[in-house]
């Protein structure tokens, strides 16, 4: 239900930030292969209707084929209505409407970019590194002060040292991120 909630959210153009908090958004490495999967719905819903003769088995069809494009709709605009936030107090790490993973500001340390391209899932713990990953590629690094721990709801809970995330912008979250821990 998040996804058609940052849908709705979407359309009436807000975000989901907590006030006073800066965004680093994430979106724009996710855009083109979602913008495909919209239009390849689009015209699964269209070759539908144009070659099932049956109006019965065009609705069934109709049904899912909607639905699919309200979700693949729905998780597009929640990869921008929840951007990974740096607030007076925490960084919060987000991947669209369904991970969530809140860091205080007073464990941030050093940040820098780093290209990683080696990430098999886009949210994964391995040797204590957090990573955030869109297609597989992550470009900024967190060094955190000391560890902390994180619960990835169904992955489980994790002590992590380290967090690597995908940002559109690396130089700007490197700033955002550096400005933020600064006394």
């Amino acid at each position: 239900m998040r996804v058609f909630g940052a849908l709705w959210l979407g359309l009436r153009g807000r975000r989901a930030v907590p006030a006073g908090a800066r965004t680093i958004g994430y979106a724009g490495g996710l855009t083109l292969p979602l913008v495909i999967m919209v239009v390849l719905a689009v015209v699964e819903i269209a070759a539908g209707e144009l070659l099932v003769p049956w109006w019965w088995l065009r609705l069934v069809l109709l049904v899912p084929g909607v639905y699919g494009l309200l979700w693949v709709l729905g998780f597009l605009a929640s990869t921008r209505v929840y951007p990974h936030a740096v607030g007076p107090a925490e960084l919060l790490l987000r991947f669209a409407c369904l991970t969530e993973v809140a860091v205080p500001l007073g464990k941030v340390g050093a940040v820098r970019k780093e290209l990683c391209g080696r990430h098999e899932q886009s949210i994964e713990v391995e040797a204590g590194t957090l990573s955030f990953a869109v297609l597989g590629t992550t470009g900024v690094v967190v060094e955190l002060t000391e560890p902390h721990e994180v619960d990835l709801g169904k992955r489980g809970r994790h002590l992590i040292e380290r967090i690597r995330l995908y940002a559109d912008d690396p130089a700007a979250a490197v700033t955002i991120l550096s400005g933020a821990r600064l006394p």
